[in-house]
């Protein structure tokens, strides 16, 4: 799975945490509604905050594994494409920096007076 760099997957993010904010404030309203006691709408609340959040982190942390694999991989074949010599114009083409070379040092000798 490639990870999306033009922001969609930002806008996923937001929709799966509203989403369960969503779903948490609707709980709330049917449960006072529902229920008279405050400790009852409390007990109707406490396992359906406890599974979205179970899904929503467990969203996050698939989605962040992903990205971190991705990252690695791109990181392993630019090392590789590095390593086997390819050629520059396909480096930059992949979006590579060129790396500057250094000038070697300027030694002068020094004339006696």
């Amino acid at each position: 799975m490639q990870s999306q760099s033009d922001g969609t997957d930002r806008a996923y993010a937001a929709y799966v945490v509203a989403g369960g904010l969503l779903a948490v404030v609707a709980v709330f309203a049917a449960a006072v509604v529902r229920y008279d006691d405050p400790t009852a709408v409390s007990t109707a609340m406490a396992p359906v905050t406890g599974v979205i959040a179970a899904l929503v982190g467990a969203y996050f942390g698939i989605r962040g594994a992903t990205m971190a694999q991705d990252k690695a991989n791109q990181s392993a074949h630019e090392l590789a494409r590095i390593q086997h010599g390819a050629p520059a114009r396909e480096a930059q083409a992949a979006g590579a920096q060129p790396v500057a070379a250094s000038p070697a040092p300027v030694v002068r000798s020094q004339a006696a007076p």
